[in-house]
């Protein structure tokens, strides 16, 4: 994928009763990596919102509809049939309503070209669950509006990154969605971001499914059918992958630099520890376009507070920029 010297960002406005919006208008005035940002909300709601940021702020530019961004920070008005007669008091429904408005709009222009990648706020899955019976996060929404192949959902941070094999999927369901091809998959996959991000041979670490890795069959087969077969296949192909290891002992003592990236089978067996190492950067991987969010949810009890860490959204919008000049993130 050929580098793109100029990279055109959408940014979406999330659940705007929770903190995605305010964290991402945060970052857009602390000096963001050289692009052009769009920033896809209703406008009097940003208007709003603005007011209240401490300084400094960004400097936002409205554009119509069809206008390609041409400045630091343009505004693409979004949800222009929702009412906002007060934005202080946003409903459930009309919130979600925005998100999903905002994050329809950002899909459509990327499936176009107009944007080379887009950065998402938090939203709530329950809240766009009630609009769209079937929605079950962005990563999945996102695969489906755009007709991409099944995605991958990493976790990036400059120290250690994660994939995972399963995604948002009931504890009861995991083991009957491992496949060889799905962990094979996922473990190319952090190994495609790794190397955009600068690491030619990633050593990347794979989590068991069972307590003891299995303990030889006694409690469980996947590690012996499914996983292994997996990682020895990467291995004749001459990558450094390495389990399938006992998740416990794995994530409570891997050591700084002794892995570039761990994959673990289902969402929490992964998240706890990458969470527990700070802030970091959710990536979903074989989009026709780069896609970034933090690594956190809208955090309803936060929003307005001024205590939301605006750490995960400046990386996120920073890892987008650097995988769209890079080339990579795409298929």
């Amino acid at each position: 994928m050929s580098p793109d010297p100029t990279p055109h960002i959408a940014i979406t406005a999330g659940d705007p009763r929770g903190v995605g919006l305010e964290l991402m208008l945060q970052a857009l005035g602390k000096n963001p990596p050289p692009a052009h940002y769009t920033l896809i909300a209703p406008p009097q709601l940003v208007e709003s919102m603005i007011e209240k940021l401490p300084h400094p702020k960004p400097k936002i530019k409205s554009i119509r509809k069809g206008d390609v961004p041409n400045g630091t920070v343009s505004l693409l008005p979004c949800a222009g049939e929702v009412e906002l007669e007060d934005v202080g008091k946003l409903d459930q429904e009309t919130s979600a309503r925005i998100a999903l408005a905002s994050l329809d709009r950002a899909i459509e222009l990327a499936v176009e070209g107009r944007f080379s990648a887009i950065v998402t706020a938090p939203l709530s899955k329950s809240a766009i669950n009630r609009l769209l019976p079937g929605f079950v996060g962005q990563t999945e929404y996102l695969a489906e509006r755009s007709g991409a192949d099944e995605p991958t959902m990493l976790f990036w941070r400059p120290q250690l990154s994660l994939a995972l094999v399963t995604r948002h999927l009931p504890l009861s369901r995991v083991a009957d969605a491992l496949t060889v091809d799905t962990i094979t998959r996922t473990i190319l996959a952090l190994t495609e971001l790794l190397q955009a991000m600068g690491e030619p041979s990633p050593r990347i670490a794979v989590c068991a499914l069972n307590p003891h890795a299995g303990e030889d069959g006694i409690l469980g087969d996947e590690e012996g059918e499914i996983i292994s077969p997996a990682i020895e296949a990467l291995q004749r192909r001459g990558m450094e992958v390495t389990g399938p290891l006992p998740a416990d002992s794995l994530l409570t003592r891997i050591k700084p630099g002794e892995y570039h990236g761990v994959t673990a089978m289902y969402h929490d067996q992964g998240l706890i520890f990458f969470k527990s190492l700070g802030p970091g950067v959710n990536v979903t991987w074989g989009l026709p376009f780069v896609r970034t969010s933090p690594d956190h949810g809208p955090a309803f009890d936060l929003a307005g507070s001024g205590d939301a860490d605006v750490e995960s959204t400046k990386m996120a919008i920073k890892l987008a920029v650097d995988l769209v000049k890079g080339g990579g993130g795409k298929r």
